[in-house]
């Protein structure tokens, strides 16, 4: 199945608001899982609604595969990067954005509840200075929806942004839906 893409070319965000700010210290520290591809990271917190099970271990081992190689985005050329390390925090607020589209039928970066990519982070508890969001539907696999991400200039720079450092992706299916699986990825750059 051809998949497909939120309208726009993914979403990046860098810096904070002063409330924005607020929030973010009021939430303690990260409880980053730094795990690269290779180590071990145990189940993913929240667990997945979709019915594609997601390796934390391979999913690092995609998305770090991608960034070891420069590339061309578009008209931009992105030299390689440093790998990402799995965070469950970013995890979370991926999961909680791919069910909310899942359940409603809709493929955006604005959650049902009005939330932006920030927000889930923030309310996941990670304390961030750079965000950047990936959101796609119809794709069978992780591997599928990676390779649509890569092809699309916006959101291959969200994957090659060398600011980013930390990494969670989830899936959410609902035969019910327009689509049937969502999908969506988080990255952040700690504070």
């Amino acid at each position: 199945m051809k998949g497909r893409f939120d309208s726009g070319a993914g979403f990046f965000f860098w810096g904070f608001s002063v409330a924005t700010a607020l929030l973010v210290i009021g939430c303690g520290g990260s409880d980053t899982d730094a795990t690269q591809a290779g180590g071990s990271s145990g189940t993913p917190a929240g667990g997945s609604t979709c019915t594609i099970a997601i390796d934390p271990e391979r999913a690092l081992a995609l998305i770090n595969a991608a960034r070891s190689t420069g590339r061309h985005c578009g008209d931009a050329f992105y030299p390689a990067t440093t790998p990402l390390t799995w965070d469950r925090q970013l995890q979370q607020a991926a999961q909680r954005h791919a069910d909310d589209m899942s359940s409603h039928g809709y493929l955006a970066h604005i959650g049902t509840d009005g939330s932006a990519p920030a927000d889930r982070v923030t309310d996941a508890g990670y304390r961030w200075m750079t965000v950047a969001e990936n959101v796609a539907a119809g794709y069978d696999s992780l591997e599928d929806a990676m390779n649509g991400w890569i092809e699309s200039p916006g959101h291959c720079a969200n994957l090659m942004n060398p600011n980013l450092k930390h990494y969670g992706v989830a899936c959410s299916s609902n035969p019910d839906s327009p689509l049937g699986v969502y999908w969506t990825q988080v990255f952040a750059g700690p504070r």
